[in-house]
């Protein structure tokens, strides 16, 4: 009788812990459906000040259809409005440089401006994201801001009115100017900038 017992609590706490697993691996899988990944398990940008869009789509070939030539001297990148726009390829720019310490991250370096030596401004671009972020490091900050969108719209081959649909930040340290140091100042020529 205590044996009939003990074998029928033992199958009772297998078929709980059997429930619970199953339950455990439901509740994970709709979890992992939330962590920035898109139907085709591709990265979304969803950085500060940004809008979530897709970097690109996997169409089952091993190829990623926001690269369009051949040659790759063009791509197609995510805009801030969820639609995207033909710029030329950043990587293939000999002014971009990867940083180091950071895959994926790189930076455009013209000449007195690096990411590693003073400028007047620095642009960061991340390639999984698609993102720039532009940091203005020195005074006058909107000259500085001039100079960096100008460069960015000369080596992304679009017009500076385009920048704007770019997924972008355009900061400045506090150590360079305290009252805008927590303002995204944006490029000048877009509604959404801040004057300076």
């Amino acid at each position: 009788m205590i044996n009939k017992i003990l074998i029928g609590l033992i199958i009772a706490i297998f078929g709980a812990g059997l429930i619970g697993l199953i339950i455990f691996v439901m509740f994970l899988g709709g979890q992992r459906g939330q962590t920035g990944q898109d139907q085709n398990n591709t990265p979304t940008n969803t950085l500060p000040g940004s809008n979530p869009t897709t970097v690109g789509t996997n169409d089952g070939t091993g190829s990623n259809t926001t690269n369009s030539p051949q040659d790759g001297a063009t791509i197609s990148i995510g805009t801030s409005d969820g639609g995207s726009i033909q710029v030329a390829n950043p990587k293939k720019d000999p002014t971009l440089k990867e940083d180091s310490t950071n895959p994926g991250y790189y930076y455009f370096k013209a000449s007195g401006n690096t990411a590693s030596t003073t400028g007047s401004y620095v642009i960061e671009y991340i390639d999984k994201t698609q993102f720039f972020n532009v940091i203005l490091e020195e005074e006058p900050i909107g000259q500085a801001r001039e100079q960096a969108q100008a460069y960015l719209a000369q080596h992304l081959g679009i017009s500076q009115s385009q920048l704007c649909s770019l997924n972008y930040m355009v900061t400045v340290p506090y150590s360079v100017n305290q009252d805008f140091a927590s303002t995204d100042l944006r490029f000048s020529v877009c509604a959404d900038a801040t004057p300076l």
